[in-house]
Order: structure tokens, then C-alpha cells, then sequence
């Protein structure tokens, strides 16, 4: 897991020659700032004082409509006669388009079959070497002391690129200004998450992307699987929790480290369950959910192991979304399933 190549070199450069592609085959001139007291090569659009600020979903919303404006400023669309329209945080399938574009400028492994165009081999391999050259000098012991920080910093930059990719173009992702009244129940249930995801500084666009893709997913394979069951309180049912909570961790980014992924995953799927989030279910349906949530996070970690480098951790080796499917699948075929025995009457699972 050590770097293939010595980056000492860059020391000696003039800032305006370390530079780095982005997605679209430009360079991008990189330049030194100060972040949690470390040096850092910094390659994104974010400032320095953007970076001092705590992602509020307020302060998130005001970047995003600083951006707009900035948009409409270098185009010499707007006028003075043109209103201004305070939109709010684009919604979760925006987000999840805009990660697309942008995730490959982050050291985060790929995700299975997103349509990443990879810029390293292993689809589960943290790119060392891109954070040892954002952080200047940084060693593989120097990433797992401080993994937080790197978190933090990535995960900052993470959302200020993907609402810079949707402020900058619009048509693409359908965003004029008409503010879009969110009435499912299932959006209503996502933006009181998304207060909670927030503020347990599980970061914006990290925690939509992984909400929204482990959320799909489960919801596909489940019926896949189980098409011919009722879509609550069956197999089908505990296939989808046990499912959804092992791919919320396999989706949500951290550098090297399990616990902030168990954590959200923990966190979302309890919130579907309780006041003001969720919590229509009856005691009995709640206990089932809970039952199969914690079996899914069980199963991620029981199958998610460190990669060490002379005893560091510096990444992790995580199944895949097949193998993950599998394991959910077998728990509740052969293993243990939690069923509402006054719901649906099933003699291979445990009841209640």
C-alpha cells in the first residue's frame, strides 16, 4: 500500500507548476492553504474562508444561490430587470447526477457499476497517492492519524463541487427557477433525514449520494428477488432493510474507517423508524425493521476488513454489492429473517 512514487519532488516546484486534470482534460493550478493546521495543495474552487464554515444545511443553501448568481454574473445573462429566485438544495437524483461528474477528483474507491471512469485499478482502493499530494508530505501513518481531517476536508469540497456542477449548468440538470414543492412521502421522509445527516456532520453530498443509491438499490434487488411478496413485512421486506443497511455503509465515503458508516447507516434507518422522520409503523412492523437493519449493518462489517500498511490502517477492504446481495439473501432464506407473525406467517424466519 506505499506510494509507487516519490513526490518530494513537488517541494521544489513554484506553486503554479504543481497542477492536476480534471475530469475534462484541463489542467487546474494547484495553490498552498492551511487547513486543521496541514499544508494542503489545494486543487478545488472552494476558499480558504469557505472552508472555515461549518455545512449547515443554511449555510449549504447560501453557497448554493452564491453560486447561481456567480453563474449568471460571468454569463451577462441576468439583468437588473431579471428577478433573482432563492431556490432551495437540489433534490437527492440531482445530487446523485452531479457526484457522477465530479467524484473521480476525490480519492474515494469507485462505487460498482456508477459509470465511474476510474483513475486507479481496484475499484475498492483508496487513492493514496492523490491524498499524499493534496496533503503535502503525508505518509500512509499520517492518513490514518488523521483520517478525521481528511474526511472533513474531502467531504467540504465534495459539496461545494457538486452544487458548483449544478449551479454552473442548469439545462443539464433541469434546475430553472421554479422552486419544486416536495409532497411525496418519501422526499418528505429524505429532507428530515437530511437534517440529521447534517447535523451529525455526516456531510451533504455524502450523505444524499449514499441514502439515495443504497436506497434505490435495495428497492430493485428486493424485487428482484421477491417479486411475488408483499412489499412489507415479508421476505421481501427483510431482504430490503438487511440489504439497505449494508449498502448505506459500503456507500457512504470515509477515508479509513468503518464506525462513521455504521453510524450512518444506524442513524438513517432509525430515523425512518421514529418521530418527526418516520414512525407510522406498529410496534410490532417497528421491531421487525430494527431486527433486519441491525442484521444488514452486522453483515457489512462482519465482511469489511482493514487494509494495514506496517500496521496502520489506510483504506478498507469492503465486498462487493454482489456479495452483499448474497449474504442478505441467505440470511433470509436459510439464516434469520424477523417476520410480524399477525402479518405474514413464515416457519424459516424468528417471530414475534
Amino acid at each position: 500500500m506505499s506510494k509507487c512514487q516519490d513526490d518530494s519532488f513537488l517541494e521544489n516546484l513554484p506553486v503554479e507548476e504543481i497542477q492536476n486534470k480534471n475530469k475534462s482534460g484541463k489542467e487546474k493550478v494547484k495553490k498552498k492553504i492551511k487547513y486543521k493546521g496541514f499544508t494542503v495543495n489545494h486543487r478545488f474552487n472552494s476558499t480558504e474562508l469557505e472552508l472555515k464554515e461549518k455545512h449547515t444545511q443554511k449555510y449549504l443553501k447560501k453557497l448554493y444561490n452564491k453560486l447561481r448568481k456567480n453563474k449568471k454574473v460571468k454569463s451577462k445573462v441576468a439583468s437588473s430587470k431579471v428577478e433573482t429566485v432563492v431556490l432551495d438544495l437540489p433534490n437527492p437524483e440531482v445530487i446523485l447526477e452531479a457526484a457522477k461528474v465530479v467524484l473521480n477528483q476525490f480519492p474515494y474507491e469507485e462505487i460498482e457499476n456508477f459509470n465511474l471512469v476510474g483513475s486507479f485499478d481496484d475499484e475498492n482502493t483508496l487513492n493514496l497517492d492523490m491524498i499524499s499530494r493534496d496533503f503535502e508530505n503525508f505518509t500512509e501513518v499520517d492518513i490514518e492519524a488523521n483520517n478525521e481531517v481528511l474526511d472533513e476536508y474531502y467531504s467540504q469540497n465534495l459539496d461545494f463541487l457538486v452544487l458548483e456542477e449544478i449551479a454552473l449548468n442548469p439545462q443539464k440538470y433541469n434546475i430553472d427557477n421554479t422552486i419544486i414543492l416536495k409532497t411525496s412521502n418519501e422526499f418528505a421522509t429524505y429532507y428530515c433525514t437530511l437534517n440529521l445527516m447534517i447535523a451529525g456532520d455526516y456531510g451533504f453530498v455524502r450523505g444524499t449520494f449514499s441514502y439515495f443509491l443504497a436506497g434505490t438499490r435495495a428497492d430493485d434487488s428486493s424485487t428482484n428477488y421477491y417479486s411475488n411478496f408483499e412489499s412489507s413485512d415479508s421476505r421481501r421486506d427483510a431482504y430490503r432493510h438487511i440489504l439497505w443497511n449494508s449498502l448505506l455503509a459500503q456507500y457512504y465515503f470515509t477515508i479509513s474507517s468503518k464506525a462513521p458508516r455504521l453510524g450512518f447507516a444506524e442513524l438513517v434507518t432509525n430515523a425512518r423508524e421514529q418521530w418527526p422522520c418516520g414512525g407510522s409503523n406498529a410496534i410490532d412492523g417497528k421491531e421487525m425493521d430494527y431486527h433486519n437493519n441491525f442484521i444488514g449493518r452486522k453483515i457489512w462489517n462482519d465482511n469489511t476488513s482493514y487494509r494495514t500498511f506496517w500496521g496502520w490502517n489506510v483504506g478498507l477492504r469492503k465486498p462487493s454489492t454482489s456479495r452483499l446481495k448474497d449474504l442478505a439473501y441467505a440470511k433470509v432464506e436459510y439464516q434469520s429473517c424477523l417476520i410480524v407473525t399477525n402479518k405474514y406467517l413464515d416457519p424459516l424466519c424468528i417471530m414475534i
